[in-house]
């Protein structure tokens, strides 16, 4: 039960605890920090030595491999597969996505699939960005070239704004 104060509830500090934390975690989502990743060289922190094997640990167990080839392929955004598809679901037809959490890779492929035809049908986006437009997906995120989403963002604009234009014609027709 409640402790009660008079009519209002007494805070406890557990609570307290877990409001802050929980507007921490909401700052720091909205946020999108970046974090640098510093290496120790040695288990002494010696500024002298340099033990390779305490390197490669912490290079492993940080994936800071898989991240650098991810830059390196050209692939500077990336989302997680539900905030892609909500973002972008606009761009497939409508029935051929499942909406649900278990599909989320599948539908981020019907996504960029019909994404592909779009630009590919569309000679007026490949004039205006003719560059790299290659995605990849790891497992829990999807992973854009700069021009993928720049286009992304092009073609959801269009169409948001052709859904937007069919709506008042039909609501003052």
């Amino acid at each position: 039960p409640e402790l009660l104060n008079g009519d209002e509830p007494v805070s406890t500090l557990t609570q307290d605890f877990h409001t802050r934390l929980d507007n921490l975690l909401r700052t720091l989502v909205h946020a999108k920090p970046h974090f640098v990743r510093c290496l120790r060289p040695n288990i002494r922190d010696s500024a002298s030595e340099f033990d390779r094997s305490v390197v490669v640990q912490q290079i492993r167990s940080l994936q800071i491999l898989e991240t650098v080839n991810l830059m390196a392929k050209g692939f500077p955004h990336r989302m997680r597969f539900r905030a892609f598809n909500a973002r972008y679901r606009m761009l497939a037809p409508f029935k051929s996505l499942s909406r649900c959490d278990e599909k989320a890779v599948d539908d981020c492929e019907i996504i960029l699939d019909a994404f592909n035809r779009t630009v590919n049908e569309s000679p007026m986006l490949q004039i205006v960005l003719p560059i790299n437009t290659d995605w990849a997906h790891g497992r829990k995120h999807i992973f854009l070239s700069e021009g993928a989403r720049q286009q992304l963002e092009q073609i959801r604009h269009s169409k948001r704004t052709e859904s937007a234009t069919l709506i008042q014609s039909v609501w003052r027709g």
